[in-house]
């Protein structure tokens, strides 16, 4: 399943805008609008965003330039800021692969559903490039893997246990000696 991270940046900004815009009052309308506009290009074209906020084309670039720099709209730039900060921090969050996402990975390998592509060479002499299933060893490589990730999680869950039960003696030992 191919997930459009930057779709779900916006979306989720989209919801963070709506929640830190939500005392304003309605007289702010078109720079909410704004806003929401600048979240969807991603920060990208301020300008485009004004219009889409319901400014007229020929006010769209001055409405743009004022609402992202004159005091005067500090609670647009306020909210902007957070937004791009977000904005940041999750695009660098989503470009790291989960551990979910490398489990279900090596799982595919193993149950032969991601392919590889190969140079063949046919009797004729002909060359041609073919998608392959993985080869055994690869499949092993995946399998092998999965079980050290599940080894891994399987000792932290056991350590976290094993904590848990020291926890609850020490508690157990103060509360006594009280």
């Amino acid at each position: 399943m191919v997930i459009d991270r930057h779709q779900q940046i916006i979306d989720e900004l989209t919801s963070d805008a709506i929640k830190l815009m939500s005392d304003w009052p309605s007289a702010r309308e078109k720079q909410k609008q704004f806003v929401l506009a600048y979240v969807s290009s991603g920060f990208k074209n301020a300008t485009e965003a004004a219009r889409q906020a319901g400014y007229s084309d020929k006010s769209a670039k001055n409405t743009a330039n004022k609402l992202v720099t004159l005091s005067d709209f500090f609670h647009v730039q306020e909210v902007i800021k957070i937004l791009k900060e977000n904005f940041e921090k999750r695009s660098t969050e989503l470009s790291i692969a989960s551990l979910v996402e490398i489990k279900q990975f090596h799982t595919r390998v193993l149950r032969g559903e991601e392919t590889d592509f190969e140079i063949v060479t046919s009797i004729s002499g002909t060359t041609s490039i073919e998608e392959v299933p993985p080869r055994i060893k690869e499949r092993q490589k995946s399998a092998d893997s999965l079980v050290k990730m599940l080894s891994d999680s399987e000792n932290v869950n056991r350590t976290e246990l094993a904590l848990d039960k020291l926890f609850d003696k020490l508690e157990e030992e103060i509360n006594g000696n009280r």
